[in-house]
């Protein structure tokens, strides 16, 4: 079957290869025809021999052989005149001088069928003993072949006519079809082939390397700060500065590299060869070196530094997802460990990556399938001892992982998000319980509740004030009784947009304190336009109270500043007498550590507030376990 053409040559030379094959059918028909001897055919060795000519020259002109088809034409406008019998006008004669005109129009073109009637006419004519007097000479049957010949160019301009336009159709549409694929393949900004075509090539060279045939690692770039130049001077200032990192990097690049954007700062090296991880190692380091010399833009210095993480393609790697994660596991070691420099996957990190999945598969239906819990730590006052409060901290006991600890679930909540929904939660939760808390005992009518809080429930779109409203509309607790903590890096990071959210939450009438103060960096003219009410001094500081004279001096300022501001204290981590008494001597306002009691279960709760009555607990716990 024919294809669909491409160009105006193609067309041409497949309208002449079926004009060909018509000829050798036709010829090829007449040649028992003649055989049989029917009136007015030629010797039957005579069209045979036309039939092989023609069946050649067509097998000839299938190679593409231009020659063959013209050399067809003029021996057909030979033949066709001198087999036809009667050398007059009659309709075979007429057939032996418009045929190879015919044919002409198809096979070769309009030089062609000037010469194919002119030589098929001057033939018809040469016949005729008399050739002056041919008819074929006379006036009215040169203007036919006149008109015939003009009539057969109109029809041959008509045909190449259609055929460039149908053409040049096709041509923008392929033309507009490959800028599209292009563009599915590649960064829009940089020109770059995206993460679509680097599956597709790790896809292929897996195979290789499965094989045993290819080895082959893959490097993960993340520009450190890119964010804050993006924001700051605009993305296509961000854009440009890529492209110089490219720049940057091409030269070092072996022939078998190729480079990928992922979007934002994120650039891909699929590195292939021999020494595989080794030799991706090598790159990456003198890559991250080259990054760290000043990029000059708009004739100013800036600077910046890459974070890389290197994974070997290996057999044991299933798909291109799988390398990909490796490496980008790598990549988040190396900006733990400080930035600006590179980390190979090794056997430690697969266990880790491998624990992660696991633990975010399993957390991701934690709440459906009620495996999470809160557990209550009291606060108390530092100066009498009477309970004020609790906090409220999630517990998560899954069937097959048993109990994960707050440290690994929670920042790995706050990385896929799941913290928004578990953090309506923990805040329902914490109400319905308080209130079963203040109903132990009227001494226990004011009893508050702290809840921690997300920068991404603070911050999100969703709106974390209506939240709060519902949720105190929902468990009937009155909202000096709640009291929402956020760190201090959450406030500071978006100062502006933290100040306007926790106005809308103090509306409401609830409490906001500040979690691990001392750890960030506050602003002192932020800090005062912030509607909070307590200061929270991180555990790091009142560990090292009687023992340090810093953290006493720290701790010491932080009680000052809150008085001065007309903020409450509470410490977090009291662990020894020795901490305890002093914070009361530095006025402290509140106390909370293994000293006073760990977290506990609500019966727990219940029964610590029975007991207390008012007062510290009779018994301390003797061991510490993880918050």
């Amino acid at each position: 079957m024919a294809t669909r053409p491409h160009t105006l040559t193609e067309a041409k030379e497949q309208a002449a290869e079926w004009a060909a094959w018509i000829a050798v059918g036709a010829s090829g028909a007449a040649v028992p025809l003649a055989v049989l001897g029917l009136r007015g055919f030629p010797p039957w060795w005579q069209v045979g021999l036309a039939f092989l000519m023609t069946l050649g020259l067509t097998l000839v002109a299938r190679t593409r052989a231009q020659w063959a088809r013209h050399v067809l034409v003029i021996a057909w406008a030979v033949l066709l005149p001198m087999l036809v019998q009667d050398p007059f006008i009659t309709e075979r004669s007429a057939l032996g001088v418009i045929l190879p005109s015919a044919l002409a129009l198809l096979l070769a073109g309009p030089r062609s069928i000037v010469v194919a009637t002119l030589i098929s006419h001057a033939v018809a004519i040469a016949r005729s003993p008399h050739w002056l007097d041919s008819p074929y000479a006379q006036p009215e049957y040169l203007t036919i072949v006149v008109v015939l010949t003009v009539t057969l160019l109109g029809v041959e301009r008509v045909l190449t006519a259609a055929v460039a336009r149908a053409n040049a159709t096709v041509t923008l549409h392929e033309r507009a079809e490959a800028l599209l694929a292009h563009e599915v393949e590649h960064d829009h900004a940089t020109g770059l082939p995206n993460r679509r075509r680097f599956q597709q090539a790790l896809a292929a060279l897996l195979d290789r390397v499965k094989a045993g045939d290819d080895e082959a690692s893959v490097l993960i770039f993340d520009l450190d700060g890119f964010k804050v130049l993006n924001d700051s001077l605009g993305h296509d200032f961000g854009d440009r500065l890529i492209l110089e990192v490219v720049q940057r990097m091409r030269p070092m690049l072996p022939a078998s590299a190729s480079i990928f954007r992922f979007g934002g700062d994120e650039l891909v090296v699929l590195c292939r060869g021999e020494g595989g991880g080794r030799r991706g190692l090598e790159l990456a380091e003198t890559i991250v070196e080259l990054v760290r010399q000043p990029f000059d833009l708009d004739g100013r210095p800036v600077f910046v530094t890459a974070s890389c993480g290197v994974a070997a393609v290996c057999a044991e790697h299933d798909r291109p997802d799988a390398v990909l994660r490796d490496a980008d596991v790598a990549m988040y070691r190396a900006k733990e460990r400080g930035r600006d420099r590179v980390e190979v996957f090794d056997d430690e990190m697969r266990g880790k990556a491998h624990r992660r999945h696991q633990l975010e598969q399993a957390l991701r239906s934690a709440l459906a399938n009620d495996e999470l819990s809160l557990h209550y730590q009291p606060r108390v006052s530092a100066t009498d001892g009477h309970v004020v409060g609790f906090e409220a901290l999630a517990r998560w006991k899954n069937p097959e992982l048993g109990n994960v600890g707050p440290v690994e679930f929670i920042p790995l909540a706050e990385e896929t998000g799941l913290i928004v929904p578990i953090g309506r939660w923990v805040l329902g939760e914490a109400c319905r319980r308080l209130k079963e808390l203040q109903a132990t005992s009227p001494k226990f009518g004011g009893l508050r509740m702290s809840v921690n809080v997300s920068g991404k429930q603070l911050l999100g779109r969703e709106d974390f004030t209506d939240t709060v409203r519902t949720t105190l509309a929902e468990t009937g607790v009155d909202a000096w009784s709640l009291e929402l903590e956020i760190t201090e890096s959450v406030l500071m990071g978006s100062a502006e947009r933290s100040i306007e959210r926790i106005a809308a939450l103090k509306a409401l009438g609830v409490k906001i304190g500040i979690d691990d103060f001392g750890t960030g960096y506050s602003s002192l003219s932020h800090l005062r336009k912030l509607p909070v009410d307590v200061l929270k001094v991180d555990r790091a500081f009142v560990m090292g109270l009687g023992q340090s004279p810093e953290d006493g001096a720290i701790v010491h300022l932080v009680v000052m500043l809150a008085q001065a501001l007309g903020l409450e204290t509470v410490a977090e981590g009291v662990e020894t007498e020795q901490q305890l008494e002093e914070l009361r001597m530095l006025g402290c306002d509140e106390a909370q550590g293994y000293l006073l009691a760990k977290p506990m279960p609500l019966a727990d709760a219940i029964a610590y507030l029975q007991r207390a009555a008012g007062n510290l607990p009779s018994t301390r716990p003797t061991s510490r376990a993880a918050e």
